[in-house]
């Protein structure tokens, strides 16, 4: 009787929690689960819980991913939340864009908005396994470099992902004085042909019956 009446509380608490658990929104995969975390923490459900919880919103592709899965993935929060992050193929730089484009909605609290900054930037922070300070330290220069370097060394620079300042800061150099040498290349070829030209007008004009 008594295993029975905790049988019944369990499916009353489930049926009660999944009631309140936010939709699952495919386009903003990262907020959704930021929402569904704080529901989490709001209503103290507990952290073993989360997985079954999610899983019952789940979508298509997530869905698919889940089913995926090993059980050993099923019992770890985190590990199952990666697996799902994976599959809308959501990268480092789209943590970066989620954290740097984050603005306050008019009805947001101060404190809403703070603790979104905060979570995002932890996502952020953690894609790139970045949590000593010298890591975060070098993230944070590396995103300043990148945004201020050439369009097309920048993008070349996010596509190649250096882990450090200076790795990134020698292969644009590198890059730089290559392209600096080709337009060289480029202009001594264009002043040669400009003088083969000149040339051989010079010599058809002093000898004009060779053309005829």
């Amino acid at each position: 009787m008594c295993m029975l009446s905790r049988a019944e509380d369990r499916e009353k608490w489930l049926s009660r929690s999944l009631k309140l658990v936010p939709a699952f929104d495919e386009l903003k995969v990262t907020e959704w689960f930021v929402r569904f975390e704080k529901k989490a923490r709001e209503f103290e459900w507990p952290r073993q819980r989360w997985v079954g919880l999610v899983y019952n919103v789940l979508k298509r592709k997530a869905l698919e991913a889940y089913n995926r899965m090993g059980p050993e993935d099923v019992d770890d929060y985190d590990e199952f939340k990666a697996a799902i992050l994976k599959a809308y193929e959501l990268r480092p730089e789209a943590y970066r864009l989620l954290f740097r484009g984050a603005w306050k909605r008019p009805a947001d609290t101060y404190m809403a908005y703070a603790r979104y900054l905060e979570e995002t930037l932890d996502e952020w922070l953690l894609s790139e396994s970045a949590t000593l300070y010298n890591e975060v330290r070098e993230l944070l220069l590396m995103e300043h470099f990148t945004n201020m370097a050439d369009k097309e060394i920048g993008v070349k620079i996010r596509e190649k992902r250096f882990k450090t300042l200076k790795e990134a800061a020698t292969w644009a150099d590198d890059r730089v004085l290559a392209l600096r040498n080709n337009n060289e290349e480029d202009v001594l070829v264009f002043h040669m042909d400009d003088c083969i030209s000149d040339g051989l007008q010079s010599f058809f004009h002093q000898n004009p019956t060779l053309l005829w």
